[in-house]
């Protein structure tokens, strides 16, 4: 009961208001998403009016989609969809409860759950209008269908479809998609029987995404960013891997390993770009006490084929993230969730001894 009352605490200390949105982010961003949601829910259209010319959005529509489901509500304001992209950071705690609850019983659950709320990154967008919060919800949503048991091949259709409608979000969501694609081939084996089902769901909910980018932006995979900032976006000018390790400010940065290092263990002044202090912290006392902690877990392939989903998406995503030459550590954001299910495992572990 008390567990259950702090996550309810935890949950209603995330309520912000939608003025917040616009005074909090960068302002082209919170244009672009509340815009195209504004000319979605007004003209079903997805061209946003600029100066004398109708122009896409220079972010891909998902969180615009998304922003739709409050929108409605106040159709001319560009903060409505606030409180969707509010719901979808809960939404994001409740697939983590039932995801920890299938790899370690209802307390990896409540303790998974508890992360997410506890998460500063995620508490402080998930009160901005970013596409970040319900891409990392998908994400989740994708991971818990695959490692759910008794598994089902309906189920890897669906977590097929919603990882293809992740490339609504951002074109980097390919390696995401490519990681658990991998980790559940692994898993199986390469068996085509058990793979088929979610590759073949992977390019329905593809679809989308990619007619949107060939009618509207005359590509496959690619943004509006030329429109907007030509050369900005190009591969050569965001990507580099002097971003790795640099010299001590370069372009105002410290290089992507020291910077993120930094910020996860919550060194960052700013206290938004620290993604994970409270569940590092927990990571490391859990690992005091796990050696000899009691385990009450299903059968062990959810367990494995999580983990193997955590390290492919850390290497395919975690690791471009490190070359892109912006550092913020929201970024992760998508793959954040899944790193805090797999830090509340242990941690549930250590709560069970007392």
């Amino acid at each position: 009961a008390l567990a259950v009352l702090a996550v309810l605490l935890a949950a209603l200390a995330r309520i912000a208001t939608p003025e917040m949105a616009l005074d909090s982010i960068v302002r082209p961003d919170a244009v672009h998403f509340g815009a195209a949601a504004k000319q979605l829910i007004t003209n079903a259209s997805l061209l946003i009016p600029t100066g004398p010319f109708q122009l896409p959005a220079r972010t891909l529509p998902g969180a615009s989609l998304v922003m739709c489901l409050t929108q409605w509500m106040q159709p001319q304001s560009l903060t409505a969809g606030i409180w969707a992209i509010w719901i979808s950071s809960l939404l994001a705690a409740f697939l983590a409860y039932q995801l920890g609850k299938q790899l370690n019983a209802r307390l990896g659950g409540i303790t998974a759950a508890f992360m997410i709320l506890l998460s500063p990154l995620h508490a402080y967008y998930s009160r901005q209008l970013m596409s970040d919060i319900p891409w990392g919800a998908l994400t989740l949503a994708s991971a818990f269908l695959l490692c759910s048991t008794p598994s089902r091949p309906w189920k890897a259709v669906l977590s097929g479809l919603l990882l293809g409608l992740g490339l609504l979000f951002k074109s980097s969501h390919i390696l995401i998609a490519a990681a658990i694609l991998l980790a559940w081939a692994l898993h199986n084996r390469f068996s085509m029987r058990a793979c088929l089902p979610a590759l073949a769901g992977f390019l329905v909910g593809a679809l989308p995404a990619l007619l949107y980018n060939r009618l509207l932006l005359g590509g496959w995979m690619q943004t509006a960013y030329h429109v907007y900032w030509p050369g900005w976006a190009s591969p050569s000018e965001a990507l580099g891997l002097k971003y790795l390790w640099s010299a001590p400010l370069i372009k105002g940065s410290l290089g992507n390993i020291p910077y993120y290092f930094l910020s996860f263990m919550g060194l960052d002044p700013r206290p938004e770009r620290m993604p994970m202090i409270l569940p590092m912290v927990f990571a490391v006392l859990a690992a005091l006490f796990l050696q000899k902690a009691p385990v009450d877990t299903p059968p062990p392939p959810a367990r494995s084929l999580f983990r193997s989903i955590i390290i492919w998406t850390s290497l395919f995503y975690g690791g471009a993230c490190l070359l892109y030459s912006f550092q913020d550590p929201r970024f992760f954001l998508p793959i954040a969730p899944l790193w805090l299910v797999a830090l509340a495992m242990p941690l549930s572990r250590w709560i069970a001894r007392w």
